[in-house]
């Protein structure tokens, strides 16, 4: 797992990102659906304008110029 972790860091369509303050304050704003998963997901690509595949429903009405799919 490690060695696949770090080899994440060189793909160039890939990005990790910490969940940091940034995040947490996206997450906090989302009151809209109880899955803390989803929510977390799209603090991620809120706080980064990072774009997420996804069928989820709540997702798409939550950012559509985000989840794609």
């Amino acid at each position: 797992l490690g060695q696949r972790l770090a080899s994440l860091h060189e793909e160039p369509n890939f990005l990790l990102v910490p969940y940091d303050e940034a995040v947490m304050l996206h997450s906090l704003r989302l009151t809209t659906t109880r899955d803390p998963f989803d929510r977390i997901i799209m603090a991620h690509a809120l706080a980064t304008s990072t774009k997420i595949v996804t069928k989820d429903r709540w997702m798409k009405r939550t950012a559509p110029d985000l989840a794609i799919f």
